[in-house]
């Protein structure tokens, strides 16, 4: 698959459904609010389903896409509880919870040679990190890459899900794919550095554009750090001649297939299944609604302006029992205990007329009388 050519729509076409999923999923796996708030409250430049009123409306209803928290200077009080990366970090340690035993028999040298491979090079280790993204996300890029600098041997690379545009053949195994990544971003200009992969040749190229668009071509020494990191010779042709009989260095590993929102693509199926972020939504809901109720369960007291203090001008007065707890306060005249302690001395005290005890023995006030004759008749 060669390059695409310059002032190309970017993210293409064809991949805008995957990659609204992965993102989805990725501001899940991620744990952060900023992110799900981007995400569902329309920020992040993503591909929607749907631009009318069913998805957008429903993605409104959801905690996270509520764009109206936080206004007017309030405290966003949503809470979140970050499961979906304990799924993934699970999913990884089922499978590379321990290193897994490769050898090679009636070789010796091929096996030192192996054994300094994965132990040096962290092989293992990379596995874990790939089968994490691969859960959260559904799939990853294995490459293969040479870096002198690092010592004698391969180094084992990942791309996530969302960093490929594959091409592939009966079997769902990679033909070839163009691997990309965003090198700088400034305002609305994005530079983005794209790798082809074939059997036997590599091809590197730099793209100027905008967050829609993959834009033109410049130079590889535009990016000083990233021509140094390729070697020398590649930063006029940008190109890999591999040698004899090395095929593609790059190797698609899919969580599970089928994926189920599209049964008919190779791509991986992420552990977050078709409903799954809706659960985590609800756990969110009732997490944040949880702890709602605890702060409103504090409750209020009334108390005369004696009890509290002045926060200042235009501030208020508050009264202040601990962190976080503040009482309503009614502005009134200070409450005097001796203006009220002859009136609650005796509770049974009424005023004359009004007690058995004031009242002549055998004598019935008149209106009760008047209320008893009325009854009877």
């Amino acid at each position: 698959m060669p390059l695409p050519d310059q002032e190309t729509p970017w993210p293409p076409k064809h991949l805008r459904r995957l990659l609204g999923e992965v993102a989805e999923h990725d501001a899940w796996y991620s744990g952060d609010r900023d992110r799900l708030k981007a995400v569902y409250g329309g920020q992040e430049e993503r591909a929607r389903p749907s631009e009318g009123g069913g998805w957008v409306q429903r993605m409104s209803r959801w905690l996270w896409g509520n764009t109206r928290r936080g206004d007017l200077g309030q405290p966003d009080e949503r809470l979140h509880i970050p499961l979906a990366g304990d799924i993934a970090g699970q999913s990884a340690d089922l499978l590379f919870g321990q290193p897994v035993s490769a050898t090679i028999e009636d070789n010796t040298a091929a096996q030192d040679r192996l054994t300094e491979i994965l132990d040096e090079g962290h092989v293992w280790r990379r596995m874990h990190e790939a089968a994490q993204v691969a859960a959260a996300l559904g799939g990853c890029y294995l490459i293969a890459t040479w870096d002198e600098s690092a010592g004698p041997r391969p180094v084992l690379t990942i791309a996530h899900e969302d960093q490929g545009i594959p091409s592939w053949n009966l079997e769902g195994n990679l033909r070839d794919v163009v691997l990309w990544r965003e090198v700088a971003r400034d305002g609305q200009k994005v530079i983005r550095f794209l790798e082809s992969h074939e059997p036997g040749v590599i091809e590197y190229g730099l793209y100027e554009g905008t967050g829609s668009n993959l834009g033109r071509r410049i130079p590889l020494t535009a990016v000083p750090e990233l021509a140094a990191s390729l070697g020398e010779g590649l930063a006029d042709g940008a190109r890999r001649e591999l040698p004899a009989g090395v095929g593609l260095t790059v190797v698609y590993l899919p969580n599970v297939r089928p994926r189920r929102s599209d049964r008919g693509s190779w791509h991986g199926q992420s552990d977050y299944v078709p409903g799954l972020p809706d659960l985590f939504n609800a756990l969110d809901v009732t997490w944040t609604s949880w702890m709602r109720d605890l702060r409103l369960g504090r409750g209020r007291l009334v108390v005369p302006d004696s009890a509290v203090r002045t926060a200042g001008p235009g501030q208020g007065r508050q009264l202040r029992r601990g962190p976080g707890d503040l009482v309503d306060a009614v502005h009134g005249p200070a409450c005097r205990r001796s203006d009220h302690a002859g009136a609650v001395r005796d509770p049974r005290r009424r005023a004359p007329g009004h007690d058995r005890a004031d009242r002549p023995p055998g004598r019935v006030p008149g209106r009760l009388l008047a209320r008893l004759v009325r009854a009877r008749r």
